[in-house]
């Protein structure tokens, strides 16, 4: 997980010494492999949320979309997250590859991740806040910006 954070923060000083901001999407690190991806799953009251379940159900993602959203997400803190995205019930796991390395990934449908080591030693959170990332989401940012 060290290497990862330290990989994260170099790929941020190197996009804010490009000139970019935070609103710029972080697209340098590109050796990102998703090896497998699980149905979603909702956890939610069944009996009050039926619709929101149904598109629970037939929410999904493909490797190469999911690729693009882990590629383009920007990190952020937990008390960062709190304050600009939304939380659903829904949930869609995978494992991926990145800097040969494998992470559990933890994708909500309210357009953010929590990556975290197979060892379970620390969760980094993304967030998807761009235009390009509403497609692929249930629910978007309350910083959707434009790509």
């Amino acid at each position: 997980m060290k290497t990862l954070l330290i990989i994260i923060f170099l790929v941020s000083q190197l996009h804010f010494a490009r000139g970019n901001t935070f609103d710029d999407p972080i697209t340098y690190l590109n050796n990102i492999s998703v090896s497998s991806i699980n149905n979603s799953e909702f956890f939610g009251d069944t009996k009050s949320a039926a619709s929101l379940q149904e598109s629970c159900k037939n929410w999904e993602l493909t490797f190469n979309e999911l690729e693009l959203i882990l590629r383009k997400s920007v990190p952020m803190s937990t008390e960062e997250k709190a304050s600009n995205f939304y939380w659903l019930p829904c949930m869609i796991t995978s494992i991926a590859i990145i800097d040969d390395k494998e992470y559990s990934i933890t994708v909500n449908a309210a357009s953010f991740i929590e990556v975290e080591t197979k060892e379970n030693e620390e969760i980094i959170i993304l967030g998807c806040i761009y235009k390009s990332c509403r497609r692929n989401f249930l629910l978007e940012s309350r910083l959707l910006e434009k790509d």
